[in-house]
């Protein structure tokens, strides 16, 4: 009768003593709150095999799964058994839903929610249930259930200390979506010391970099002195860039605020331009003109001569070259500053190479230039891009046109470095 009383007392009674007792009141299932608190409460810390199995709750479920009910009405009073179960007793629980002799189909009975707020209440206690290995094959799901508790509670302090004890597998799921999904401040700053120490080789890592960069830049891409403060990483640093751009200049971005590339440290220019100019390659060739002009009025030089630049205008001259247009070639022309121009020269010769090229592409370079660096840049890039298409010998007679004794030297060993290779 003790245990009828507890049965009475919770939910579950609506369903096993309605066949039986139909009279019964709602007064006399509240008289017997007392009782089955007690015997609840008898119950608390009796979590495993006999003991487990001869508690209250326990009894409870067997004459609920032993009863005749429709399946909607067995689903409703398990939940309630279990929920209230949980409360008592969570490790009982936890180890009937997710331990390695847990019921068939009992997974979806506790309420998450219920199960949730009872880990909270002891959290380093569940996590020392986890590691003890308890749970076997589903000790995943139920370190899934731990952790989801604590991200919702905003403890993030134990999940970084926990983040060590999991497996691989466990970990790198859970570092790529706090990376991508726990934008706060806390957060960040945690995943950031935890890729310069423990997390260095994770599997993940670039993904982790990947939301770690994308959700630092939303906090503060306004602000490029706090988003690089005490970055040092050249990886990290390069990603934040990249994100910056996508975040102050949006699609398609202009060429008129190209200068405020400035705000970003030095280092990170180059690959900011290059994200950039990626952009602006695919507008055309008129995409590639407005941005060179804008580089070059505002004498970044550095920018102008940076490997994304200098594909863009190399790519630019290659679409410029299939319809006889010159654009991108005189833009290039026009800057005033003579080292940018030769360099960038190099670019748009490396552009402007037909397919069936013989030696006199080189006289019809001439024609068009007079002898100095920026011919030599023409030339050496005409001489790159036919080395690259493994026409080795007529790279070589490009090459012995530059005039510019150290540049020819320097492609020269290039040609050879190319030789060697095919060679091998």
């Amino acid at each position: 009768m003790a245990w009828i009383a507890l049965l009475d007392a919770t939910h579950a009674a609506a369903f096993l003593l309605a066949r039986g007792a139909r009279g019964s009141s709602v007064a006399q299932a509240s008289a017997a709150e007392g009782q089955a608190a007690a015997l609840a409460a008898s119950s608390k810390g009796k979590s495993s095999g006999r003991e487990r199995d001869g508690t209250p709750h326990a009894r409870l479920l067997q004459k609920l799964m032993e009863a005749d009910l429709s399946r909607a009405d067995f689903e409703r009073a398990r939940a309630r058994l279990l929920n209230d179960w949980a409360k008592h007793d969570l490790r009982a629980v936890l180890d009937l839903v997710y331990g390695p002799d847990s019921l068939p189909g009992i997974q979806n009975g506790a309420s998450t929610r219920v199960l949730m707020d009872e880990i909270l209440r002891n959290p380093d206690e569940v996590l020392e249930w986890i590691h003890s290995g308890r749970f076997g094959s589903k000790r995943e799901q139920v370190e899934e259930l731990w952790t989801h508790a604590l991200r919702e509670a905003g403890q993030y302090d134990k999940i970084f200390i926990a983040l060590r004890g999991m497996n691989e597998e466990s970990r790198k799921n859970l570092m790529r979506d706090m990376a991508t999904n726990d934008k706060s401040e806390v957060v960040l700053t945690s995943i950031r010391e935890a890729l310069g120490t423990w997390y260095q080789q994770g599997s993940e890592r670039m993904n982790v970099i990947f939301g770690y960069t994308h959700n630092l830049v939303r906090l503060y891409g306004n602000d490029p002195n706090k988003l690089f403060e005490g970055e040092t990483d050249p990886l990290i640093m390069g990603q934040l860039a990249k994100d910056w751009t996508r975040f102050r200049f949006g699609y398609p971005p202009t060429a008129e605020r190209l200068g405020e590339i400035r705000e970003l440290p030095e280092a990170t220019r180059a690959t900011a331009i290059g994200e950039l100019m990626g952009v602006f390659d695919d507008q055309g060739i008129a995409g590639v003109k407005r941005p060179l002009e804008e580089l070059a009025r505002q004498e970044m030089w550095s920018e102008l001569t940076a490997e994304g630049t200098r594909r863009a205008v190399l790519l630019s001259a290659g679409k410029e070259k299939a319809k006889g247009g010159t654009e991108t070639f005189e833009t290039v022309m026009r800057i005033s500053d003579p080292a940018t121009r030769a360099l960038l020269m190099q670019a748009v010769g490396g552009g402007s190479v037909p397919e069936n090229a013989g030696e006199d592409v080189f006289d019809q370079a001439a024609e068009v230039l007079d002898p100095g660096p920026e011919l030599d840049g023409y030339l050496a890039g005409m001489a790159r891009s036919l080395a690259m298409r493994k026409n080795l010998e007529l790279a070589r007679a490009g090459i012995a046109r530059i005039g510019n004794a150290d540049l020819q030297a320097q492609m020269l060993k290039e040609l050879e470095a190319k030789k060697d290779g095919n060679h091998e």
